[in-house]
């Protein structure tokens, strides 16, 4: 007998949430009062999705992202400057691709520049390398 394509799904996404929250606990943040006020004053305050809104079209938000990651850091999850309003589709496209890459932002001078204290960066060097004689 097979088994419903449904059940399969609500089981296999219950086994990825479950591997989420025991892989990033702060997640649980999410689900606090603070965020859940800190979320609803700042839509109350910026209802445009960021995105669109720079390319002036308005389209409605609907979910409250972090600039900055902040990785469970308390501070930087709660700051309300770290936070702008996205709407679905690119808070779902544009933003998560970008979290999943392993693009680092790279400045002016060509060198990656850190997004946030986790970010390792290579030590730059004055030395010419020898294949640019």
């Amino acid at each position: 007998m097979q088994e419903n394509p449904s059940a399969a799904r609500r089981a296999r996404d219950r086994r990825h949430d479950a591997k989420r929250r025991a892989e990033q606990p702060w997640r649980a943040l999410y689900f606090t009062p603070e965020w859940r006020r800190l979320r609803a004053e700042h839509l109350k305050r910026e209802p445009w999705c960021r995105v669109h809104a720079a390319k002036g079209e308005h389209v409605q938000a609907s979910h409250v992202d972090h600039v900055k990651a902040h990785r469970g850091n308390r501070a930087v999850f709660f700051d309300p400057a770290n936070l702008q309003s996205l709407c679905a589709t690119c808070h779902n496209r544009w933003k998560q691709a970008q979290e999943r890459s392993r693009f680092l932002p790279v400045g002016v001078d060509g060198w990656p520049t850190a997004d946030d204290e986790r970010t390792p960066l290579p030590q730059k060097s004055n030395a010419v390398p020898s294949d640019c004689d």
